[in-house]
């Protein structure tokens, strides 16, 4: 049973952090965007293709990633958001499902549907509790999902709330 609690946790606290993800991104922008797990799927995938494929170091292959994902939701910022600007909510969050579907599309084409491992330096090391190993990698993901929901109760709630804050996103354009 402990080892199902131990991975419940680690995998909730991805979760977590998605959903964290999905709430501070409508908070600053208004626009519900459906798109930021398939963001996030190919940047992982590229990190993976970089370092287990094309034989790039671990660490450049997640800073590329870490990089390209913030690089992807700004083009379409860019490209598309001004003309979404003044639609309805629901229009918005619509118009994110396809960026959604062509990155998941373009991701399955390229590298199918096999299941990938990437292992970080962070799964070898950990410690034993009650017999059950706990990697460092799954106490990051609960510590960095408990902080980040943490940090999101005490930021502006709406978009209204980040225009009126000098220096926010809605103050860029």
């Amino acid at each position: 049973m402990l080892p199902f609690l131990v991975a419940g946790l680690a995998l909730g606290s991805l979760y977590a952090l998605s959903g964290t993800g999905l709430v501070l991104l409508y908070r600053a922008s208004g626009t519900l965007n459906l798109a930021q797990g398939a963001v996030g799927a190919v940047a992982v995938l590229v990190a993976w293709e970089l370092n287990q494929v094309r034989g790039v170091q671990q660490g450049p292959a997640l800073l590329i990633a870490l990089l390209l994902a913030p690089v992807l939701s700004v083009l379409w910022g860019l490209l598309v958001g001004p003309r979404l600007s003044a639609r309805e909510p629901v229009v918005r969050a619509t118009a994110t499902l396809g960026p959604a579907l062509a990155l998941l599309g373009l991701a399955n084409w390229y590298w199918n549907d096999k299941a990938r491992t990437l292992r970080l330096p962070s799964d070898v090391s950990g410690f034993d509790v009650v017999g059950v190993r706990v990697s460092l990698t799954q106490v990051m993901a609960l510590l960095i999902a408990v902080t980040v929901t943490a940090l999101a109760t005490v930021l502006p709630h709406g978009p209204t709330d980040c225009q009126a804050q000098p220096g926010s996103l809605s103050n860029l354009g």
